[in-house]
């Protein structure tokens, strides 16, 4: 007959780890192409129903440079799909899975408003930022500004 010591307590990990805020433990976030595709549907959404012409966006470094790279390729693509004139600020202190977009003209948070099918915790997220220090003026070095252009006048 063989004998053998069978572990009682937990691990060492599990005793003295903690879940990660960001991935929620599964060890992968989401990427910059889903959160800019998500933003992209926020907008189309925005712009179809709602009555606000102009937002800012804040969204995590990552994302921000991933729009501005390849001769700014995404970029492009997210100006071709709205109307809207948006103002996108690269926002540290958020996840990169994350943004949050405000109404220009009134300085509030709008991304619940049309946000559809997403889990989101709002103002009371693990990574959000009060809305008074997210609505003050960034520097402009991380702040891409855009809209259509108007279309010129014709010659009569």
């Amino acid at each position: 007959m063989e004998m053998t010591r069978q572990r009682v307590r937990p691990s060492l990990i599990h005793t003295f780890a903690e879940t990660c805020p960001t991935c929620d433990g599964i060890g992968m976030v989401q990427g910059r192409d889903t959160t800019i595709t998500k933003i992209e549907r926020w907008l189309a959404r925005a712009e179809a129903f709602g009555k606000e012409k102009r937002y800012t966006v804040f969204v995590h470094p990552a994302v921000f440079e991933h729009l501005i790279e390849n001769e700014e390729e995404r970029l492009t693509t997210l100006r071709s799909c709205t109307i809207l004139s948006i103002d996108i600020v690269a926002d540290a202190k958020i996840g990169i899975d994350e943004f949050h977009i405000f109404s220009a003209a009134g300085g509030a948070e709008v991304t619940d408003e049309y946000d559809v099918g997403t889990k989101r915790t709002g103002s009371s997220s693990k990574n959000s930022v009060s809305s008074e220090k997210r609505t003050a003026k960034p520097n402009g070095e991380n702040k891409i500004k855009f809209g259509r252009k108007p279309k010129p006048a014709r010659k009569r």
